[in-house]
């Protein structure tokens, strides 16, 4: 998979990519980093992409869970979307499908945690003026 989605995105993708075999590292790796975006396996090692969406989802922001497939899957996209994951991908993608959808992925987690500052400085806000008065 890392081969084929390096091949596909090329050098030229503005983001950092961690490589990982199973799902216990790649909750290792989220544990220690604010990941916006987790590109997994429908079947991981020792796990599934629905125990890790189960898993993230106690996360304080989550990152945003592409579900990678050989093929295309409207019943697997249909559960991703359902579980709340963001979208699937797969292997017939053209290079500009698959930028897009991890550049839309991105967004929705840049708009959570955008969301999520101004509800923590908006209770900062009102916990100074409360005190004020």
């Amino acid at each position: 998979d890392r081969d084929w989605m390096c091949a596909t995105l090329g050098s030229s993708v503005e983001w950092r990519c961690k490589w990982v075999g199973s799902g216990y590292e790649m909750l290792n790796v989220l544990r220690r980093h604010a990941v916006p975006v987790v590109i997994c396996r429908r079947e991981l090692p020792d796990s599934t992409w629905k125990s890790i969406l189960v898993t993230l989802q106690e996360f304080h922001l989550p990152p945003s869970v592409l579900v990678l497939n050989d093929r295309e899957d409207i019943d697997l996209w249909t559960e991703v979307l359902n579980q709340g994951g963001f979208d699937t991908l797969h292997r017939r993608l053209d290079r500009e499908s698959i930028v897009n959808a991890i550049r839309q992925a991105f967004r929705r987690w840049k708009r959570r945690e955008e969301v999520l500052d101004a509800r923590r400085k908006n209770v900062e806000a009102r916990s100074q003026a409360h005190h004020a008065v």
